[in-house]
């Protein structure tokens, strides 16, 4: 309570002076807000740039896909003939594994990820045959513009 009564005796000038503080305090959380709500709109903006970018180079690694790999036809072990094989790891049982014809009509990167997690004889089939179908000019054009543009996704 004594803090409180020598405060109200304080000077008009030491009044007028803590009131000038607050009230600069009051400005810079304003200035800080308004800066806070510019940087994310920045932010909100880069955001949608880089996602823009990722659907673009994603799109363009898709038509790299499908335009090498669209419309071939591989033969794999069958996938549950393949399953049993990895799980009993006999070359032997692989080998007789039974074999399946794949077609693949079109084909994006995640689909090719996606058979190479779930059947790597399919998906080393399948490179194989691009590679062979192809020809050896069309395959290396198709790794020197798959390369930077996955690393330009990736970055």
């Amino acid at each position: 309570m004594a803090s409180l009564q020598a405060r109200r005796v304080g000077s008009k000038a030491e009044l007028l002076v803590e009131s000038l503080q607050a009230e600069d305090v009051v400005d810079e959380e304003r200035d800080v807000d308004a800066l806070d709500a510019a940087q994310q709109a920045q932010l909100r903006n880069q955001l949608h740039t880089l996602r823009d970018e990722e659907a673009r180079l994603s799109s363009q690694i898709d038509e790299l896909y499908d335009g090498v790999f669209r419309g071939l036809e591989v033969s794999a072990p069958a996938a549950a003939a393949a399953a049993e094989a990895a799980e009993s790891e006999s070359e032997a049982e692989a080998e007789a594994a039974e074999l399946e014809v794949l077609r693949f009509d079109s084909m994006t990167e995640g689909r090719f990820a996606e058979l190479g997690r779930q059947r790597p004889p399919a998906a080393a089939a399948l490179m194989a045959a691009a590679e062979v179908a192809a020809g050896p000019e069309r395959w290396r054009s198709f790794q020197s513009q798959f390369t930077p543009l996955t690393s330009q996704a990736t970055n």
